[in-house]
């Protein structure tokens, strides 16, 4: 139900929002020829965490402190 929430909502929206603009920047880098591959990874790891967060579910929350879903 906080996947629902108008604040939940805009920060995954954001977080989606944000991968897709790093890939975007690399995209352009790549087709100018500026790409550097530092750069490129670091830019995988940024969208791919924003990715991550944004599909985080409550569960695999709570499986990470050992406790069961319905736990508050």
């Amino acid at each position: 139900m906080w996947r629902h929430h108008p604040v939940t909502r805009a920060v995954l929206l954001f977080l989606m929002d944000y991968r897709d603009s790093v890939a975007q920047r690399m995209l352009e880098q790549w087709r100018a020829g500026t790409i550097v591959l530092a750069e490129e990874h670091e830019a995988r790891g940024r969208a791919a965490v924003a990715e991550e967060i944004a599909e985080l579910r409550w569960e695999a929350m709570m499986a990470f402190y050992g406790r069961e879903a319905g736990d508050a």
